[in-house]
């Protein structure tokens, strides 16, 4: 089937024009961005310095986004997904503005933010090294998948993506999902204290107003539910780790 690329491109100026002008309608996120919503104060103190290292990057490479074809007529829906959303490519599928992620910083980064709010600790510190000087414990990371995919609506007829979801309809479907393995060290030993996995995944409608979400709004509540999980542990390990070295 031959495509006039004149066409789709006059199509998809069609769509950015739009979606642009919907823009007070709701938000198009541009940057990963950690705003953790649940309390966190653990306590009493279970260490003096612990450090959180640049995670490991072990994720995939594949990437395809077919967005665009989601304008042409007789088309119910197109697809995407990437390994590396935002962090590579500096995209978005479909139209919108580039989508700023490099997970290896940013879960680090976010877990050291969540370990000085549950004030387990008298200093936490992010560090790009792997056993940073003044630390007693330090946690590693290592990062398999924030793999992204989905859809983007075509409805069948020429501008369906476009007029429907200004009549409220949603623009696509997306799936996010994080896989992750964190170690936490005794710094002076190098001794694991404590290891373990954890994968999330969600889905979630996209659109146009504020009732729905963009592609990637499943990224910052997952690494809060992973944090939680990671700091009540290391809390609960360290009291275990402390008692047995006081024997």
């Amino acid at each position: 089937m031959k495509i006039n690329i004149i066409n789709l491109r006059g199509h998809s100026i069609v769509v950015l024009i739009v979606l642009a002008l919907s823009g007070g309608c709701s938000k198009m996120e541009t940057a990963f961005f950690y705003n953790p919503i649940q309390p966190l104060k653990l306590g009493p103190r279970v260490g003096n310095v612990i450090a959180v290292s640049q995670f490991r990057d072990e994720r995939g490479t594949d990437y395809e986004d077919n967005s665009i074809y989601a304008i042409l007529p007789l088309v119910p829906f197109a697809t995407y997904h990437h390994d590396r959303p935002g962090e590579k490519y500096g995209d978005h599928p479909g139209p919108g503005p580039p989508y700023h992620f490099q997970p290896s910083k940013d879960f680090a980064k976010d877990l050291a933010f969540d370990l000085r709010r549950s004030a387990l600790f008298s200093k936490v510190i992010y560090s790009e090294q792997g056993y940073p000087d003044g630390a007693d414990y330090v946690i590693h990371g290592a990062i398999r998948s924030t793999k992204i995919k989905g859809k983007f609506f075509g409805y069948l007829y020429p501008l369906g993506f476009v007029m429907l979801p200004l009549m409220g309809f949603p623009t696509g479907h997306s799936t996010n999902e994080v896989d992750l393995s964190v170690q936490l060290i005794d710094v002076q030993t190098k001794q694991i204290i404590w290891e373990n996995s954890f994968q999330k995944k969600t889905s979630h409608l996209l659109g146009l107003y504020r009732n729905f979400k963009s592609p990637y709004a499943g990224y910052p509540v997952m690494i809060e539910e992973i944090n939680k999980e990671i700091v009540t542990s290391v809390e609960k390990e360290l009291r275990k780790w402390n008692r047995s070295e006081a024997q």
